[in-house]
């Protein structure tokens, strides 16, 4: 097949004999370009695989990144939230910063986090919340801690082989 815009690539295409030719103007140089149909589309291929290739490679920069994001703030939750645990033998007292830095860092995981992280969150917070502590035992915080934990393994990869009946506990001094 033979792409012409006119008749002078016609003629060029006739007195070369080339049967399967596409011919393209150089915009600013006006020089033709030619090339055959066969290498046009192991260039094109070439063009493809590279861009492929590299939003493949954006795609793995990004996830690796929103990975370490997650483990940094799941580190922090768990931190902040031994802060604010009372142990029945600690003389720490609990000041008003904790409680602030608890609740930050809580409203941030639930950014980054993934939808099963960010429920199963939501259903610890409402659980140990304040306003819920006539309608709560600690076996059921517990519980739901447990299944915070295994979620936010889940999601930065780490497997929870084994620990299906495993109950993750707060530890506090």
């Amino acid at each position: 097949m033979i792409c012409c815009r006119d008749e002078l690539e016609s003629k060029i295409c006739r007195d070369l004999k080339i049967s399967s030719v596409i011919i393209c103007t150089m915009k600013k140089s006006g020089n033709f370009v030619l090339m055959e149909s066969k290498d046009l589309l192991t260039l094109c291929g070439g063009i493809i695989i590279a861009y492929v290739s590299y939003l493949t490679g954006k795609y793995k920069d990004r996830a690796e990144t929103r990975s370490k994001l997650k483990v940094e703030y799941y580190k922090e939750f768990l931190i902040a939230r031994n802060l604010i645990l009372t142990s029945p033998k600690s003389e720490r007292i609990i000041t008003l910063q904790d409680h602030q830095r608890f609740s930050d860092i809580t409203n941030s995981v639930m950014i980054v986090a993934s939808p099963q992280v960010a429920k199963a969150l939501q259903e610890f917070r409402v659980e140990s919340s304040m306003s819920n502590k006539e309608n709560t035992t600690r076996e059921k915080q517990d519980v739901l801690y447990s299944q915070l934990i295994k979620e936010m393994r889940k999601d930065i990869g780490v497997s929870n082989r084994g620990l299906d009946d495993f109950i993750f506990y707060s530890w506090s001094n």
